[in-house]
C-alpha cells in the first residue's frame, strides 16, 4: 500500500471531531474481522501515511462514504493495492458472473444495488484520491 495520491490539504474548517468518530469506528470494524489477512491489510491502511489522508477525506466526505470504508474493506483494500480500473473490472465481472446464475428477481436486485455500490465507493476512492478527474 504505498500509493502517492493528489491529495488537496484538509481544509481549516474540516470537521475533526467527525474524523476522530469515523477513525474509532475504523478501528473497531479492523478489530472485529475474524479474517486475519484481511484483518493484516485493514491494519496496514491506517498505518500508510498515503492510505491514512485518504481515509480521512472520505470521512470528510459524506455518511455514505464513511459507511463504503467501513463496509467495503476489501474494496478499499483492493484499491489501494491494485488501483481502481483492475478493481473495477472485478466488479463487474463479478457482477456479470453472479446475475448468470441468478434466477429470482429480489436476489438480482440486491446483487446490482451491492455492485452499484461498490462502483460508486471506486469512483469517490479514484476522484479524491487524485487518480482519475470527474470527466474519467
Amino acid at each position: 500500500m504505498s500509493k502517492s495520491f493528489l491529495l488537496n490539504p484538509l481544509p481549516p474548517e474540516a470537521d475533526r471531531a467527525a474524523v476522530e468518530v469515523a477513525m474509532t469506528r475504523w478501528q473497531e470494524r479492523v478489530n472485529r474481522e475474524s479474517d486475519s489477512q484481511l484483518a493484516a491489510r485493514l491494519r496496514g491502511v491506517t498505518d500508510e501515511k498515503h492510505a491514512a489522508a485518504l481515509l480521512e477525506r472520505l470521512f470528510l466526505g459524506s455518511d455514505f462514504l464513511t459507511h463504503c470504508v467501513l463496509t467495503e474493506t476489501e474494496t478499499l483494500t483492493d484499491f489501494l493495492a491494485r488501483g481502481p480500473e483492475p478493481v473495477l473490472a472485478d466488479v463487474l465481472a463479478d457482477l456479470k458472473r453472479q446475475v448468470s446464475i441468478c434466477d429470482k428477481r429480489q436476489e438480482l436486485q440486491a446483487l446490482v444495488r451491492k455492485a452499484r455500490q461498490r462502483g460508486s465507493f471506486l469512483i469517490a476512492l479514484a476522484d479524491i484520491s487524485g487518480l482519475w478527474c470527474l470527466d474519467k
